[in-house]
């Protein structure tokens, strides 16, 4: 305590930078590993789509009818209470929890704040991609059948 007696009070605008800067990674650390797991999912159905291909090879030669299970990303959308934030590039709603305010022209999400693009998109898109939303779009999978 005595060595720091000397030094001047540390300004509390790096603090706030600090836990903003903090709450992103936070944030793009999260939205990194569910794309992560996104990814093997992927893999693991083109793995499995092959598999069936393999087996199936004889019949598919023979020209005959062939039927296989996929997985399909689709968009699932659901009602909100509240404005939120949405991606018009990735169409998926980003965050839930900063309500965009009436007179705001644009995004008011404290992500922004630093100057970053968005964490929870896929492409990192700037805020001015984002667009008003009172529905929750998600992507889900889903399996399908196809010939």
């Amino acid at each position: 305590y005595v060595v720091r007696r000397n030094e001047p009070p540390l300004n509390l605008r790096l603090s706030r930078k600090v836990l903003e800067q903090r709450e992103y990674l936070y944030a793009r650390i999260k939205a990194t590993q569910l794309r992560i797991v996104e990814s093997f999912q992927t893999l693991e159905s083109s793995r499995r789509t092959m598999e069936q291909i393999k087996t199936s090879k004889i019949r598919i030669d023979a020209n005959a009818d062939f039927t296989y299970e996929e997985e399909v990303e689709k968009f699932d959308r659901k009602p909100l209470t509240e404005v939120y934030q949405a991606c018009e590039k990735c169409q998926i709603t980003c965050c839930q929890i900063c309500v965009w305010p009436s007179h705001a022209v644009e995004s008011q999400c404290t992500l922004f704040n630093a100057g970053h693009g968005c964490p929870e998109c896929p492409g990192n898109c700037p805020k001015s991609d984002h667009v008003r939303t009172k529905e929750l779009i998600t992507k889900v999978k889903v399996v399908e059948k196809k010939e």
